[in-house]
């Protein structure tokens, strides 16, 4: 998202290097804790989001058709 905010694309075919983002907390969604603030502990959970790196070589600039 950050390419397309520089008016780049990722090129088509190109390969993405995967890696581990900082680590997010959840809560399951159950009935009993649909109100924000009301959840136990075993609700909670941790997890780590994977991240898709493309580099300066592997975008090209937007054409925008007329």
């Amino acid at each position: 998202m950050k390419w397309k905010e520089e008016g780049l694309k990722v090129k088509k075919g190109s390969k993405a290097f995967l890696f581990w983002g900082k680590p997010k907390k959840g809560q399951k969604k159950t009935k009993e804790n649909i109100k924000p603030g009301e959840s136990s502990p075993e609700d909670e959970y941790k997890f780590f989001p994977l991240a898709y790196l493309f580099s300066d070589k592997q975008v090209e600039k937007i054409e925008v058709s007329d």
